[in-house]
């Protein structure tokens, strides 16, 4: 026993050592390069899983006169491939506000539901975007939601949520209860006090590791080159300050970025990459085929999504929930079905619904042909269609 509580404490001098050179180290790396460049078209996981750092990029956004409204969802987020009608590159230095993206693959609701709560006293702008995506909800035995959430998650941002007085304890206490089924525990008070001691010296090491790697990771001249996949730009002297969008605007918008999907589609049902899409739907069709009986949702993730829906609530956040179609021709092949994807869109539904927020139901869009670039991801015009839905929400 004597020699354990020797060895933590030990353990403690050298982890407040190191903490004090990574801090310090941190911050002047994020001064220094954020000022330029202060605009993340599409965070890296580094970036993501380091609270400083986002909290950071909005402080530097805003004391530059811009108004960065944060956006969460996952992959459909990528503005490389998107274009110029991704909703990251359109509003930027297009409108009276931006877009901070708060979001890539493996963020899910409950990641969001901590940040949310995390940036809610932080906000210029208390009106929030969040992309729904039905791959959120597969149930375990198609997605790992345990290590995906582990890979993505913020101690500082966990902090921070719940220092927000805002949020209540039965709030906090059910985040924290599905914290621990995706194994990460921070309720110190179920564990003996050297396993408390370890997990917190662990976290505070992890949480500065994370914070240098997200500082180093604002160096190098890759990334601030418009276009590579995790852009880093400058602010335009248009920051803050665009002229409203006219309907007949919008129409000619649509127009274009429709003729834009049609030139980038490689076969009739709108696909950017033919085959790619040979390969992805032989693969979904093998792993989940139509009939199998089994089942197709996760009631974890509605869980999440609901608390997520909670803490916006509570903190006094304003969102505009999208709810993202897929392939319906693809999906209709596999267990997940129309039928059984509406499902799970009338849960999502019923849940804003209750919780009076808005939403854009783009599941209207899953037969479209150019909507989408392959099976999940919005091609121009679907970027286009998400645009105007935030423009509209923005501008209500």
């Amino acid at each position: 026993m004597k020699r354990r509580l020797i060895a933590v404490l030990c353990a403690l001098v050298v982890v407040v050592a190191l903490l004090g050179g990574s801090w310090l180290f941190a911050k002047n790396v994020r001064q220094a390069n954020l000022e330029s460049a202060p605009v993340m078209l599409y965070p890296t996981q580094s970036q993501l899983s380091d609270f400083n750092t986002m909290l950071a990029s909005y402080k530097e956004r805003i004391a530059q006169g811009d108004n960065p409204i944060l956006t969460f969802g996952s992959s459909e987020l990528r503005s490389n491939v998107a274009g110029k009608y991704s909703p990251a590159q359109f509003f930027l230095n297009n409108a009276d506000f931006s877009l901070q993206i708060m979001g890539r693959i493996h963020c899910m609701s409950l990641w969001d539901a901590i940040e949310v709560g995390a940036f809610a006293n932080e906000l210029q702008d208390k009106r929030v975007v969040i992309f729904v995506s039905m791959q959120w909800f597969y149930t375990s035995a198609a997605k790992d939601h345990a290590s995906e959430f582990q890979a993505i998650y913020s101690d500082d941002a966990f902090q921070a949520m719940m220092a927000n007085s805002s949020i209540s304890d039965e709030t906090k206490a059910a985040l924290q209860e599905r914290m621990q089924e995706y194994g990460v525990s921070r309720d110190f008070d179920q564990m003996d006090p050297f396993e408390a001691a370890t997990t917190v010296i662990d976290s505070a090491l992890g949480v500065k590791v994370g914070n240098t790697r997200a500082a180093i990771s604002l160096l190098g001249g890759e990334s601030v080159k418009t276009g590579a996949e995790n852009s880093r730009v400058a602010l335009g002297e248009g920051a803050g300050s665009g002229e409203s969008v006219s309907e007949d605007e919008w129409a000619a918008i649509i127009a274009d970025a429709q003729a834009q999907a049609e030139e980038n589609s490689e076969d009739e049902q709108g696909w950017y990459n033919a085959s790619r899409h040979a390969e992805v739907e032989a693969h979904t069709i093998s792993i989940w085929p139509e009939g199998d009986g089994k089942r197709a949702w996760a009631d974890g993730e509605m869980k999440d999504f609901e608390l997520l829906l909670d803490v916006c609530n509570e903190a006094s956040i304003e969102p505009l929930i999208v709810i993202q179609p897929v392939k319906g021709e693809m999906y209709d092949k596999t267990r997940y079905t129309e039928q059984t994807r509406e499902e799970l869109y009338s849960s999502i539904r019923e849940a804003c619904d209750e919780h009076g927020v808005q939403y854009a139901d783009m599941t209207t869009y899953s037969y479209d042909t150019y909507f989408l670039r392959d099976q999940s991801h919005p091609s121009s015009l679907g970027n286009a269609y998400y645009c105007k839905a935030i423009y509209d929400f923005m501008n209500q």
